[in-house]
Protein backbone atom coordinates (compact mmCIF):
# COMPACT_ATOMS: atom_id res chain seq x y z
CA UNK A 1 0.00 0.00 0.00
CA UNK A 2 3.36 2.58 0.65
CA UNK A 3 4.53 2.17 -2.52
CA UNK A 4 0.74 3.13 -3.97
CA UNK A 5 0.92 5.78 -2.19
CA UNK A 6 4.09 6.97 -3.10
CA UNK A 7 2.97 6.94 -6.95
CA UNK A 8 0.21 8.78 -6.51
CA UNK A 9 1.56 11.36 -4.49
CA UNK A 10 4.75 11.13 -7.33
CA UNK A 11 1.95 11.38 -9.77
CA UNK A 12 -0.11 14.66 -8.16
CA UNK A 13 3.28 16.54 -7.61
CA UNK A 14 3.95 16.44 -11.56
CA UNK A 15 0.20 16.77 -12.31
CA UNK A 16 -0.30 20.20 -10.57
CA UNK A 17 2.93 21.77 -10.96
CA UNK A 18 2.55 25.44 -11.28
CA UNK A 19 4.34 26.36 -14.34
CA UNK A 20 2.70 25.06 -18.02
CA UNK A 21 5.58 25.65 -20.06
CA UNK A 22 5.83 23.85 -23.36
CA UNK A 23 9.19 22.82 -23.66
CA UNK A 24 10.28 20.74 -26.95
CA UNK A 25 11.03 16.85 -26.45
CA UNK A 26 14.54 16.63 -27.00
CA UNK A 27 15.96 19.67 -25.20
CA UNK A 28 18.95 18.88 -24.11
CA UNK A 29 22.21 21.17 -24.14
CA UNK A 30 25.55 21.11 -21.78
CA UNK A 31 26.16 24.12 -19.63
CA UNK A 32 29.45 24.01 -18.01
CA UNK A 33 30.08 20.67 -18.30
CA UNK A 34 26.08 19.23 -17.16
CA UNK A 35 23.99 18.06 -19.50
CA UNK A 36 20.61 18.53 -19.12
CA UNK A 37 17.61 17.09 -20.18
CA UNK A 38 13.90 16.70 -19.86
CA UNK A 39 11.95 14.24 -17.52
CA UNK A 40 8.53 13.55 -18.86
CA UNK A 41 6.08 11.47 -16.38
CA UNK A 42 3.58 9.56 -17.90
CA UNK A 43 0.13 7.77 -16.66
CA UNK A 44 -2.64 5.73 -17.87
CA UNK A 45 -5.12 3.15 -15.71
CA UNK A 46 -3.85 -0.09 -17.95
CA UNK A 47 -0.76 -1.10 -19.69
CA UNK A 48 -1.06 -4.30 -22.29
CA UNK A 49 2.26 -5.57 -22.83
CA UNK A 50 2.99 -7.65 -25.60
CA UNK A 51 5.12 -10.01 -27.25
CA UNK A 52 6.58 -8.28 -30.55
CA UNK A 53 7.49 -11.59 -32.20
CA UNK A 54 9.83 -10.00 -34.58
CA UNK A 55 12.67 -9.82 -32.16
CA UNK A 56 13.29 -11.21 -28.63
CA UNK A 57 13.65 -8.57 -26.57
CA UNK A 58 10.88 -6.64 -28.50
CA UNK A 59 7.69 -5.55 -27.03
CA UNK A 60 4.26 -3.28 -27.92
CA UNK A 61 3.29 -1.26 -24.69
CA UNK A 62 -0.37 -0.18 -25.25
CA UNK A 63 -1.55 2.48 -22.52
CA UNK A 64 -5.29 2.38 -21.93
CA UNK A 65 -6.95 5.58 -21.01
CA UNK A 66 -3.91 7.52 -21.21
CA UNK A 67 -3.76 10.72 -19.38
CA UNK A 68 -3.78 13.70 -22.12
CA UNK A 69 -1.51 15.81 -20.56
CA UNK A 70 2.35 14.33 -19.82
CA UNK A 71 3.87 16.24 -16.58
CA UNK A 72 7.80 17.03 -16.92
CA UNK A 73 10.57 18.70 -15.34
CA UNK A 74 14.34 19.85 -15.23
CA UNK A 75 16.75 21.05 -12.94
CA UNK A 76 19.61 22.48 -14.64
CA UNK A 77 20.03 24.48 -16.31
CA UNK A 78 17.19 26.21 -14.06
CA UNK A 79 14.38 24.64 -12.50
CA UNK A 80 11.57 24.25 -14.78
CA UNK A 81 8.32 22.16 -14.38
CA UNK A 82 5.14 21.78 -16.35
CA UNK A 83 2.98 20.00 -18.53
CA UNK A 84 2.57 19.27 -22.43
CA UNK A 85 -0.26 17.28 -24.02
CA UNK A 86 0.11 14.15 -26.28
CA UNK A 87 0.38 15.63 -29.31
CA UNK A 88 2.82 18.19 -28.79
CA UNK A 89 4.92 15.52 -27.23
CA UNK A 90 4.97 13.57 -29.77
CA UNK A 91 4.81 16.12 -32.75
CA UNK A 92 8.35 16.86 -30.94
CA UNK A 93 9.55 13.59 -30.85
CA UNK A 94 8.52 13.04 -34.32
CA UNK A 95 10.15 15.99 -35.81
CA UNK A 96 13.55 15.61 -34.08
CA UNK A 97 13.77 12.19 -35.53
CA UNK A 98 14.06 13.87 -39.14
CA UNK A 99 17.14 15.93 -37.37
CA UNK A 100 18.98 13.80 -35.55
CA UNK A 101 20.16 10.23 -35.08
CA UNK A 102 19.50 9.54 -31.51
CA UNK A 103 15.88 9.36 -30.68
CA UNK A 104 15.08 6.42 -28.95
CA UNK A 105 14.70 7.86 -25.46
CA UNK A 106 15.23 5.13 -22.50
CA UNK A 107 12.70 5.07 -19.84
CA UNK A 108 11.28 3.20 -17.01
CA UNK A 109 7.86 1.64 -17.12
CA UNK A 110 6.57 1.18 -13.88
CA UNK A 111 3.39 -1.43 -13.34
CA UNK A 112 1.35 -3.07 -10.42
CA UNK A 113 -0.21 -6.28 -10.31
CA UNK A 114 -3.42 -6.94 -7.90
CA UNK A 115 -3.77 -10.26 -6.27
CA UNK A 116 -6.33 -10.68 -3.63
CA UNK A 117 -3.57 -10.41 -1.14
CA UNK A 118 -1.24 -7.89 -2.23
CA UNK A 119 0.13 -5.12 -4.53
CA UNK A 120 3.18 -5.80 -6.83
CA UNK A 121 5.01 -3.61 -8.41
CA UNK A 122 6.83 -3.95 -10.98
CA UNK A 123 9.95 -1.82 -12.97
CA UNK A 124 11.52 -2.70 -16.31
CA UNK A 125 13.96 -0.28 -18.24
CA UNK A 126 13.28 -0.07 -22.38
CA UNK A 127 14.33 1.86 -25.07
CA UNK A 128 10.89 3.38 -26.46
CA UNK A 129 10.33 4.06 -30.25
CA UNK A 130 7.25 5.00 -32.37
CA UNK A 131 4.91 6.32 -30.59
CA UNK A 132 1.47 5.82 -31.89
CA UNK A 133 -1.59 8.55 -30.03
CA UNK A 134 -5.39 7.54 -30.33
CA UNK A 135 -7.34 10.89 -28.92
CA UNK A 136 -10.71 9.42 -29.52
CA UNK A 137 -9.99 5.67 -27.82
CA UNK A 138 -7.40 7.51 -25.33
CA UNK A 139 -4.93 4.80 -26.03
CA UNK A 140 -1.03 5.08 -27.07
CA UNK A 141 1.06 2.69 -27.95
CA UNK A 142 5.06 2.55 -28.30
CA UNK A 143 7.44 -0.32 -29.26
CA UNK A 144 9.82 -1.15 -26.58
CA UNK A 145 13.00 -3.05 -26.18
CA UNK A 146 14.69 -4.01 -22.80
CA UNK A 147 17.89 -2.68 -22.19
CA UNK A 148 20.62 -5.07 -20.74
CA UNK A 149 20.52 -5.70 -17.09
CA UNK A 150 16.73 -4.91 -17.30
CA UNK A 151 14.07 -7.12 -15.24
CA UNK A 152 11.81 -8.62 -18.43
CA UNK A 153 8.61 -6.78 -19.47
CA UNK A 154 5.71 -9.46 -18.15
CA UNK A 155 3.32 -9.96 -20.94
CA UNK A 156 -0.44 -8.91 -20.08
CA UNK A 157 -2.15 -6.59 -18.40
CA UNK A 158 -1.09 -4.48 -15.70
CA UNK A 159 -2.64 -1.39 -13.79
CA UNK A 160 -1.36 2.25 -13.41
CA UNK A 161 1.47 2.22 -15.44
CA UNK A 162 3.69 5.62 -15.08
CA UNK A 163 6.55 5.82 -17.67
CA UNK A 164 9.33 8.38 -16.48
CA UNK A 165 11.20 8.94 -20.13
CA UNK A 166 14.06 10.42 -20.33
CA UNK A 167 15.00 12.99 -23.14
CA UNK A 168 18.46 13.74 -22.83
CA UNK A 169 19.37 11.43 -25.85
CA UNK A 170 22.50 12.86 -26.33
CA UNK A 171 23.71 10.54 -23.52
CA UNK A 172 22.06 8.09 -22.76
CA UNK A 173 19.98 6.96 -25.49
CA UNK A 174 20.51 3.87 -27.86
Amino acid sequence: MGNKIAIALCTIMFTTALAFAEVPFFSSSTTSGNNSGVLYVQTASEAIITKDQSAEDKFIITLKDVKPQIAFFAETPSLIIGKTTIQNFINDWTNTTTTTSTTTPNAALVTETTTPSSITLSDSMVVLSNPNYDARTGTLTYEATTTNGSTALQEGVHANPVIFIDSNCTVFCQ
